[in-house]
């Protein structure tokens, strides 16, 4: 579980949201690659799921890992009459991770051709 505050701009954090938070469960071996293109899906034998939280402060972001916590890892799956096996991706399971920075990019240029921005060069291949 990693545990995170997020801040949107470079003074610190965005007070126009004073109480966002938000949670990512993220899936590693089940439809990592190509999800819903794949064509020949199959119930995998194992899954790694990270949570990852996020908050407007790290004491916030770590009180809503820490309460997941014992949730996620000692509570059965519906289907399932025994508790799942764990292995952790990191050790401690629960990590705090620090400030998670967002950066917005909005740059519009007019151009008299759509490779104005690129240097194109043709000429003859060598070798092949």
């Amino acid at each position: 579980m990693v545990a995170r505050n997020h801040r949107t701009d470079k003074a610190g954090a965005d007070n126009s949201r004073p109480h966002q938070r938000g949670n990512d469960l993220r899936l590693y071996g089940h439809n990592a690659i190509l999800g819903e293109l794949e064509r020949q899906p199959a119930t995998p034998a194992e899954v790694g799921v990270m949570l990852l939280v996020s908050a407007q402060d790290q004491e916030t972001a770590t009180a809503i890992s820490k309460l997941a916590n014992p949730l996620l890892l000692h509570l059965p799956l519906p289907t399932m009459n025994y508790l799942p096996s764990f292995a952790f991706a990191t050790s401690p399971a629960h990590i705090d991770r620090g400030a998670a920075y967002e950066f917005v990019l909005n740059h519009v240029v007019d151009v008299d051709s759509p490779t104005g921005m690129f240097r194109l060069e043709i000429g003859p291949s060598h070798g092949f």
